[in-house]
C-alpha cells in the first residue's frame, strides 16, 4: 500500500531488496527474460507487464495468497524466494478465517519453490479458476509484480506469440481434467469405460482467448467440440443463438458423418478450454472397442437433436434479423440510438483493429509481390541483353565469312571480349614480366636500337662460312675427271668413262670403213651420259646449307647442259 501511495519510492525499495545493488527497470526486465518462462517472450511485452503492474513486497514468512480465496490475479516474482503448499484433501475444511490458514500453513504439503522470474496465480489471472489452488508463502524478502485480469487481456490482445505461451500453459494445467470430463459427458454414457479412456487420449487441447472461434458456420469440418471450461457462444448470421457451458459439446453430427459443415459459428466469450475430437479418432476408438448398438442409438439420437437445432437456429435467427431491422427503422424515425457508448466503443476498436490487420496482410502481399515481379523483370532483361549479345555475335561472324570468302587480303577474326582477369593471376603475370624485363634488355619495345642502329649492329655480325658450290663450273670439273682418268687409277665419278680394265662395247662392233662413223656417235653418246651422272652426283653431295647457292649452281648447270647439247 505504501509503494502505491508513494510510487517515487520503488527504486529505493527494489534496492533494497536486492541487496544494496542499485538496480532500474530495464535490468529487472532482463532479469525476467532470463527466466524459463519468459525466456521466449518479446522484451516489449515484459516492458508493458512492467508498466501495468503493481509492487508487492512481503517478508519472510508472509503469505502471498492462500489457498481456496478469491482472486483474478497474476504474481511474478523478481527477487528473493517463496514455497508452494497445498492442504490435504482429507483435513480440508472451509469456512476458516485467514488467521486460522496461516496457523494451517505448518500442516500443509510443500509441493514447489519460486525463484525469481517464475509466476503464480495464471489461471485465476486467465479466468479458468476463480478460486486460488494453492497457498504461497515468502522464504526470504520477496518482490512481486502483481497483475490484474483486466490489463493483462489488454497486453495479451496485441501480443499474438505471447497469448499462445499463455494457452499451453492453460492446456498443460487442465490437462488432468481431460479424462474426468469424458467420463462424465452424457454424449458417450452408453459407451464402454475403455472406449472413454481411449477418446480422453485421442482428443485434441484448446486454448481460446474471448471473442476467438473455433468454427465458422459454413465451414467444413469433421470434429466435435466439447467445452471444459469456459462459456462459448454459438452465433448465426451474427446473432447469439445458444450458449454452451463446461459440459456441452457442439459438431456431433459432423464427427458422426451426418454434416460435412457447420451450422454455427463458436465463439469464446472468457477464456476457454475446449477439447475436439475427430471423426478419425472416434472410428479408430469404436475399431479398438467395438459397440455397434451404442453407435446406432447415438446416431439416431443425433438425427432428431441436429433437426431440432438446426430449425431452433434458423427460427431465432430469423426472429432477431426481423427485431433488430425493426429497432433499427424505429431508432432511425425517432431519432435515436438504443445501442450504448461502451459497446459502440468496444465495436469502432474492435472493427479498427480489424481493418488495420487486412490491410497490415495486404500490404505484405503486395511488397512480396512486388519484389518477386522486380526480380522476373531482372531476369527479364538479363535474357534479352544476352539474346541481343548472340544475334550480334552471328552477324559479325557471317561478315567475316563473307569478307573472307569474297576479298583479298589477310584473314580477318573475331575480336574476342575482354574478361576481368582473376587478381591472383594478374599479379603472378605482372610478376613474370618483370622478370623477363630484368633478364632481357630487350624485352620492353621503348628499349630498342632505332633503324640506324640496327644496321651498325648487322654489320658486325657473324657471317656464315664460303661454300665451294657457289662457284661450280661444270667443264672444270670434268676436265679434272678425265685428267684423272688418264694419268691414275679408275675414275669413282665417271664409271662410264672408264676403260682401264674394262671391255667396251666397241670391241664388239666389227672392223671396217663402214662401222666409223657409227663409232664416232657411240662414243659421244657416251660421253654425254657420263656428264650428266657426274653432276648429278656432284650436286647431290655437295648439299648446299643457303637457299641462294642452290639456285645459282642448279641454273650454271642448266646453262652449260644447253651449250653442250
Amino acid at each position: 500500500r505504501a509503494l502505491e501511495l508513494f510510487p517515487d519510492q520503488r527504486m529505493k525499495v527494489l534496492m533494497l531488496s536486492n541487496g544494496g545493488q542499485e538496480t532500474d527497470t530495464q535490468d529487472l526486465i532482463g532479469r525476467i527474460q532470463e527466466s524459463p518462462f519468459f525466456c521466449n517472450t518479446h522484451p516489449d511485452f515484459v516492458r508493458e507487464l512492467a508498466n501495468s503492474a503493481v509492487d508487492r513486497i512481503f517478508m519472510p514468512g508472509d503469505l502471498v495468497v492462500n489457498e481456496g480465496e478469491t482472486g483474478n490475479s497474476m504474481f511474478v516474482l523478481l527477487n528473493g524466494s517463496a514455497d508452494v503448499y497445498v492442504s490435504d484433501k482429507k483435513d480440508q475444511d472451509k469456512g476458516h478465517d485467514k488467521k486460522v490458514e496461516a496457523k494451517k500453513i505448518k500442516n500443509m504439503i510443500r509441493v514447489g519453490h519460486l525463484a525469481a522470474g517464475a509466476i503464480a496465480g495464471e489461471l485465476a489471472m486467465l479466468g479458468i479458476s476463480q478460486t486460488r489452488s494453492a497457498s504461497i508463502q515468502a522464504a526470504t524478502l520477496c518482490v512481486f509484480w502483481e497483475i490484474t485480469q483486466e490489463r493483462a487481456m489488454i497486453i495479451l490482445d496485441r501480443f499474438p506469440e505471447e497469448r499462445q505461451l499463455f494457452s499451453s500453459v492453460i492446456v498443460q494445467n487442465l490437462d488432468l481434467t481431460v479424462p474426468g470430463r469424458l467420463m462424465s459427458l452424457p454424449l458417450f454414457k452408453t459407451f464402454d469405460r475403455k472406449f472413454r479412456n481411449l477418446l480422453g487420449l485421442y482428443s485434441e487441447r484448446h486454448a481460446f482467448f474471448p471473442d476467438h472461434t473455433a468454427t465458422r458456420e459454413g465451414e467444413a469440418g469433421d470434429k466435435l467440440w466439447i467445452m471444459n471450461s469456459g462459456p462459448v457462444m454459438l452465433t448465426k448470421k451474427g446473432f447469439r443463438v445458444k450458449m454452451y457451458a463446461p459440459g456441452t459439446h457442439f459438431g456431433c453430427d459432423n464427427m458422426l458423418g451426418l454434416s460435412r459443415n457447420y451450422m454455427g459459428t463458436l465463439v469464446a466469450m472468457t477464456v476457454c478450454h475446449v477439447l475436439a475430437l475427430s471423426r478419425q479418432s472416434y472410428l479408430h476408438a469404436l475399431e479398438q472397442y467395438p459397440s455397434k448398438s451404442a453407435h446406432q442409438k447415438l446416431l439416431k439420437t443425433q438425427k432428431c437433436e441436429t433437426a431440432e437445432l438446426r430449425e431452433m437456429l434458423d427460427r431465432v435467427a430469423v426472429r432477431k434479423g426481423v427485431w433488430q431491422r425493426y429497432q433499427g427503422e424505429l431508432a432511425g424515425a425517432l431519432g435515436m440510438n438504443q445501442t450504448p457508448d461502451n459497446e459502440l466503443i468496444r465495436r469502432v476498436v474492435k472493427g479498427w483493429h480489424d481493418q488495420v490487420r487486412v490491410l497490415r496482410e495486404r500490404r505484405l502481399q503486395n511488397a512480396i509481390r512486388h519484389e518477386d515481379m522486380l526480380q522476373k523483370l531482372e531476369g527479364f532483361k538479363q535474357k534479352l541483353a544476352d539474346g541481343k549479345q548472340r544475334i550480334q555475335q552471328r552477324s559479325k561472324l557471317k561478315e567475316l565469312l563473307k569478307w573472307n570468302l569474297t576479298e583479298r587480303g589477310p584473314l580477318k577474326y573475331m575480336e574476342e571480349e575482354s574478361k576481368k582477369p582473376d587478381p591472383v593471376m594478374q599479379s603472378n603475370l605482372e610478376k613474370i614480366q618483370a622478370w623477363q624485363v630484368a633478364s632481357d634488355p630487350w624485352a620492353d619495345e621503348s628499349s630498342w636500337p632505332e633503324t640506324a642502329q640496327q644496321h651498325e649492329m648487322l654489320k658486325d655480325w657473324p657471317r656464315p662460312r664460303p661454300n665451294p658450290h657457289y662457284r661450280l663450273h661444270v667443264w672444270d670439273v670434268v676436265r679434272q675427271e678425265l685428267r684423272s682418268q688418264e694419268s691414275g687409277p679408275p675414275s669413282r665419278m665417271l664409271p662410264l668413262l672408264g676403260t682401264k680394265g674394262k671391255r667396251n662395247e666397241d670391241d664388239l662392233l666389227p672392223k671396217g670403213p663402214e662401222t666409223s662413223g657409227r663409232r664416232r656417235s657411240a662414243a659421244a653418246g657416251k660421253f654425254r651420259n657420263g656428264v650428266k651422272a657426274v653432276l648429278l652426283t656432284r650436286l647431290l653431295s655437295a648439299r648446299p646449307t643457303v637457299a641462294a647457292g642452290k639456285a645459282t649452281a642448279s641454273a650454271d648447270l642448266t646453262g652449260r647442259l644447253a651449250l653442250s647439247k
